[in-house]
């Protein structure tokens, strides 16, 4: 995050940091869930990040919403508690790409 922020005194190139925030997706575990959770969500709210520097990290037979979703609901799993508590509001209201589930709803506030 520092380097996509340009924090620390590093370059603010997103294709780096970029590929390293997946890296660290892919290997986060249930002691660090962060990357996850930002890799997922996208949330980027002091960056904006390009099409151009994303895409090409995505696997040719899945799509961008795919992967956050694969990525949003495996560290839900791992317990961290925003994940659950933003799935459960995604399945109440039926936020795309996540259908109407009140059961998975529930379970997810839970």
């Amino acid at each position: 995050m520092a380097r996509l922020l340009g924090q620390l005194g590093l370059s603010t190139s997103p294709e780096i940091p970029m590929q390293l925030l997946q890296e660290a997706a892919k290997r986060s575990s249930i002691e660090l869930l962060h990357p996850t959770y930002i890799y997922g969500l996208g949330e980027f709210t002091a960056a904006k990040v390009e099409e151009r520097y994303y895409v090409p990290l995505i696997p040719q037979a899945s799509s961008p919403t795919a992967e956050a979703r694969k990525h949003i609901e495996r560290v839900a799993y791992l317990g961290l508690a925003p994940t659950q508590y933003k799935l459960g509001h995604a399945y109440e209201y039926a936020a795309p790409p996540f259908p109407f589930d009140p059961l998975l709803s529930v379970q997810y506030y839970s």
